[in-house]
């Protein structure tokens, strides 16, 4: 276990694995962000849209 961890290719593939859940993570935050914000802004307006449509 030491020498695992003493090994430089070890270290750097250990955190590349770290920064790329990292980005993964930030990445699925943002979409869930973008699509609750779309959502919620086609909700606000489907009442005018619709009385536009009817009118």
């Amino acid at each position: 276990m030491q020498k695992f961890l003493t090994d430089p290719g070890h270290l750097a593939a250990i955190g590349g694995g770290v920064l790329q859940i990292g980005i993964s993570i930030g990445t699925t935050i943002s979409g869930m962000i973008i699509i609750i914000v779309l959502s919620l802004y086609f909700l606000a307006s489907l009442p005018r849209s619709s009385r536009r449509s009817t009118a």
